[in-house]
């Protein structure tokens, strides 16, 4: 996909650019026209066509969440991380696409998705999570709280992103020393 339309890359491109992938894909191509997404959207649209793509997809960092639906119990079953672009050795700088099943919000800065992470990661909002009924879905928690804007000025929201980068390193030093 095109990172400034969202749109699929014509195929006579990847086919000339990008000869592997395009066998690759091609050997799943059966599979890849059966989608039901593709059925309903993909008129007009390759088989490789990936749906619900935009130009935000593409943004270097993204604050994610899994859906959740139902009930919280006791113990802190919502949580918000920060994505970022990772270096690879051996194909340099890449952005990270998440999993389907997670819900996002892009940000171009790394500070602010810090403080937008913090901030969903607060008490105050895991007690609003925790009081939806089971009906009730939250997969889209930014319709039910609002999240003040990033002012790089204001002390507390720098503090609450340098908290955020700091958990998070915590984090990753834990999971690398239990080699998880």
């Amino acid at each position: 996909h095109d990172p400034r339309t969202g749109s699929p890359v014509d195929i006579n491109i990847i086919k000339a650019q990008s000869p592997n992938t395009y066998r690759y894909l091609s050997e799943f191509k059966e599979e890849l026209e059966k989608r039901s997404l593709h059925k309903l959207w993909g008129k007009g649209n390759p088989f490789y066509a990936v749906y619900g793509i935009g130009p935000y997809t593409f943004y270097p960092y993204k604050v994610v969440w899994k859906r959740v639906s139902g009930k919280i119990s006791g113990k802190a079953e919502f949580s918000a991380a920060v994505m970022g672009k990772v270096n690879d050795k051996f194909v340099g700088s890449k952005i990270i696409m998440p999993y389907e099943k997670l819900m996002l919000i892009p940000l171009k800065d790394e500070k602010e998705a810090h403080y937008v992470t913090a901030v969903l990661n607060s008490s105050i909002v895991q007690a609003v999570v925790a009081s939806y009924l089971v009906e009730q879905s939250i997969s889209d928690i930014t319709k039910r709280i609002k999240v003040p804007k990033f002012d790089s000025k204001n002390a507390l929201h720098v503090t609450l992103s340098e908290l955020s980068q700091k958990a998070h390193k915590l984090a990753r030093k834990h999971r690398e020393e239990k080699d998880e």
